[in-house]
């Protein structure tokens, strides 16, 4: 007697496509991960609620690694990356950005509410050269602007 013959090709994908789910949640949990770690790393950028001056000229300025944003409230207090810190704390972790940065004097950003004095910018300024920094921008709105 003849037995019968299964001459039926296997599917190749049947087996394999928890393979291709792989590469996809890989994928995505990337994407995952840059968006967390983007998130962080803006979170120092318009930390507390400070009014700013407007300018007419105000323009937008990409922020390079290793720049700084120092922000002063309405009352002078500094703060750091969202944290108060105080002047001579702000002047020494300048001077050891720089260090690390092998020399190249780091940029500040200065987001000072536009009720503080100019005698307080003007001495954050000055500490800001003493320290190191070549490059000091002062954030402003542009006219006209929420």
């Amino acid at each position: 007697m003849l037995g019968s013959m299964n001459f039926s090709t296997p599917n190749p994908i049947s087996g394999t496509s928890i393979i291709w789910a792989i590469p996809v949640v890989n994928l995505l949990f990337l994407l995952l991960l840059w968006m967390a770690i983007s998130m962080a790393a803006a979170r120092d950028e318009r930390a507390l609620p400070i009014v700013l001056p407007q300018a007419a000229t105000a323009a937008e300025r990409p922020r390079q690694y290793g720049d700084l944003t120092i922000e002063i409230d309405r009352d002078g207090k500094l703060y750091l990356e969202g944290k108060t810190v105080a002047i001579d704390a702000f002047a020494s972790r300048l001077r050891r950005l720089a260090e690390t940065l092998g020399g190249r004097a780091p940029g500040v950003w200065i987001r000072a509410d536009a009720r503080v004095e100019y005698g307080e910018i003007a001495r954050l300024l000055d500490i800001c050269r003493e320290a190191g920094a070549e490059r000091v921008w002062a954030a402003a709105e542009t006219m006209g602007a929420p």
